[in-house]
């Protein structure tokens, strides 16, 4: 066994000992970010293994979340098992808003979950806050 497969071995047993005492959430969230990290470590994640880690890290069913973004079950349960090895603009836009995450971060091209900009609805603001105003 490899020493990056031990890493995320006990990271993932971490996990399971932080889920089974029902620590702060503060604390799962910290244990499902260092196994998404050692995941990614051994660059084998794929957009299936992400969608799935994400649906379980925000307690959400796959149905539930192909109602959400507009797919069968069916179909999401086939991305999510490997069966299906693309996955289409649409689903990954609906999944990356969902969770509020980057389409890089579902494909495994970054570790790093946080998207780096927003839509400017999505903040609340009008298209006006975005532009550059005038210094006199």
């Amino acid at each position: 066994m490899n020493f990056r497969h031990k890493l995320r071995e006990n990271a993932e047993k971490e996990l399971k000992a932080i889920e089974e005492k029902g620590s702060a959430s503060s604390n799962l969230d910290n244990a499902y970010k260092l196994v998404e990290i050692m995941k990614g470590v051994d660059n084998r994640d794929d957009a299936g293994r992400r969608i799935s880690a994400l649906c379980s890290r925000n307690h959400i069913k796959q149905k539930e979340l192909a109602e959400k973004i507009g797919v069968s079950a069916s179909q999401l349960s086939r991305i999510i098992s490997g069966e299906t090895k693309t996955v289409s603009s649409d689903i990954l836009i609906g999944v990356a808003k969902e969770f509020k995450v980057s389409a890089d971060y579902i494909l495994g091209l970054s570790n790093i979950s946080v998207r780096k900009s927003y839509d400017i609805s999505e903040l609340g603001l009008s298209e006006g806050a975005g532009r550059p105003t005038k210094v006199r």
